[in-house]
């Protein structure tokens, strides 16, 4: 996984968790390190570490925005959405 995910994600999903704290997230793009970056598979690996993965049940509030500065909202995600790989 690169280091710069910051600098390298075409998004970034801003997360409030359940305890208040507020946590942003850079998506993985690539499927391999030669390939193409694809935002809908940034968007999908972020949906899934949120329903199914790391934080699931654990935040109250995500919204997927483009990473750069100024970048525009791409979806917000409610946290009794279902998981549709």
């Amino acid at each position: 996984m690169p280091e710069n995910l910051k600098n390298t994600s075409l998004t970034r999903c801003w997360v409030v968790k359940k305890d208040g704290t507020k946590r942003v997230f850079y998506s993985r793009d690539k499927r391999s390190r030669k390939s193409r970056p694809d935002m809908a598979l940034g968007i999908k690996r972020l949906r899934k570490m949120l329903l199914v993965g790391a934080l699931k049940d654990d935040w109250s509030k995500a919204i997927i925005y483009e990473n750069k500065p100024g970048g525009t909202e791409i979806e917000r995600v409610n946290p009794t959405d279902k998981y549709q790989g």
